[in-house]
């Protein structure tokens, strides 16, 4: 349980404690950022975060399920890293928009990393919720969603749209997420009784940022500009 894993490694327990889910999509890949629609829904596989404050100003993260740590400063947060998980917490932290003072932050879960599975949504939505709430800054969740997105965008260097990220922190159980990506209007809508909804492991791992999805989005673009020259040549 993470709240004895918090108090063994830290000492103490923790004073927040959040559960954020993972994602499949069902469909509507590469929608999101073209201001379109996607139907995606919440797993109940999810990444733990537990959090307590610090006197001090240092940042120390543990990831448990990767046996791996973190440590620097509420004033380096934003020092440069070339890779890791760690960019994901510290972005995160940073971007919560408040002096957060130190922390100690323990990560777990058994969501699986880098299976398409949407993990780094999970991960900064979670600590976002979770720091959120520890100083007193703002937990809606369109807010907590754009503040992952603003990691991917701004610190991991992912031009992502917005669908993992409302959809790991607008899940309704049971339910898919109708997402209009142009308004980010949500409408739950019910998986029928008795459907099983069958996530099959391909056994190739990805990751975001070291995919082509900033490739993809370009060429998305420059189809739309396309598409719009063509239109307004058709209708003058």
């Amino acid at each position: 349980m993470i709240v004895d894993e918090f108090n063994r490694l830290f000492g103490a327990p923790p004073e927040v404690v959040v559960r954020s889910p993972g994602r499949v999509n069902l469909i509507g890949e590469h929608t999101d950022y073209n201001d379109g629609f996607a139907l995606p829904a919440a797993l109940d596989l999810g990444t733990d975060v537990a959090v307590r404050r610090r006197r001090d100003r240092a940042v120390r993260t543990i990831a448990a399920s990767l046996d791996e740590r973190d440590e620097t400063t509420v004033d380096a947060l934003l020092a440069p890293l070339t890779d890791g998980w760690a960019r994901y917490v510290r972005g995160t932290v940073a971007l919560v928009g408040a002096d957060v003072g130190g922390l100690d932050i323990l990560v777990d879960g058994d969501l699986p990393i880098g299976a398409g599975l949407s993990s780094s949504a999970s991960l900064t939505v979670g600590i976002g919720l979770a720091v959120s709430t520890l100083v007193g800054a703002p937990t809606d969740g369109r807010h907590l969603a754009r503040l992952g997105q603003r990691v991917e965008n701004e610190i991991v260097g992912v031009n992502s749209g917005i669908m993992d990220q409302l959809a790991v922190a607008l899940a309704v159980a049971g339910h898919a997420l109708l997402l209009d990506c142009r308004s980010l209007d949500v409408e739950p809508v019910p998986i029928p009784s008795g459907t099983r909804l069958l996530v099959l492991d391909s056994g190739v791992a990805r990751t975001l940022a070291g995919s082509a999805y900033n490739e993809r989005r370009a060429q998305c673009e420059a189809a739309v500009r396309t598409l719009r020259r063509i239109a307004h040549t058709t209708w003058r």
